[in-house]
């Protein structure tokens, strides 16, 4: 069974004490700049300055709302922010593949506004989860009930299959020989920046394959 949550119950709001611009971006900068630009999961380029979020044991993983694009990149890295992004901190630890789930779910819920600010809808919107069903009746559910092992699994599963779905058709196009380089394993975005396989890193390595 499935039940209703608000953001507020799953992440914390953080406050943004700076913003950076594309003036700042460096070659030899150290620090990524995450934006709501839906290319290179949100990073659009690097700073030569202190992160204004860090990720630490406490903190190993922050969640980036774009504003105008609806995009959520997980981030595994300090970092700094652009314009038009609101920067979330999960209340509780959370896998990757419990973050895919809950964005996937999220985003659905999400009316496309066009280039028009997105949060304003989307902090109210309802998430629907999946929870442990209560043997009492009038039980209230809260984020103590969500069944995480299941979102975790069931992601879990969609990434097998898709790597199946790879698997069979380098082997139907005679390139199941083919060994990835690290520069494919970025295109289908299995870094620990953003480790979960898209349909577009997909084809576009097939293409590269097929050469």
């Amino acid at each position: 069974m499935n039940k209703e949550f608000l953001y507020s119950d799953l992440f914390k709001l953080l406050p943004q004490a700076f913003k950076v611009s594309k003036l700042e971006f460096d070659e030899h900068g150290k620090t990524p700049a995450y934006s709501s630009d839906t290319k290179n999961n949100g990073c659009l380029g690097y700073v030569d300055r202190k992160p204004l979020y860090y990720v630490t044991s406490d903190y190993p993983v922050y969640l980036v709302f774009g504003d105008h694009t609806k995009t959520m990149n997980i981030v595994h890295r300090s970092f700094c922010v652009m314009d038009n992004v609101k920067v979330l901190l999960p209340r509780i630890k959370m896998s990757d593949q419990v973050l895919l789930f809950i964005t996937t779910v999220w985003k659905k819920n999400i009316p496309d506004l066009g280039y028009a600010r997105h949060w304003s809808v989307a902090k109210v919107a309802n998430i629907s989860l999946p929870v442990i069903e209560h043997s009492d009746p009038n039980h209230k559910y809260t984020v103590d009930d969500i069944d995480w092992q299941y979102m975790e699994d069931r992601i879990k599963e969609l990434e097998q299959n898709r790597i199946k779905e790879l698997e069979a058709y380098l082997k139907v196009a005679n390139l199941d020989d083919y060994e990835l380089t690290d520069e494919d394993k970025k295109v289908l975005s299995l870094s620990l920046e953003s480790p979960h396989l898209t349909k577009t890193a997909l084809w576009k390595l097939i293409v590269k394959m097929g050469r």
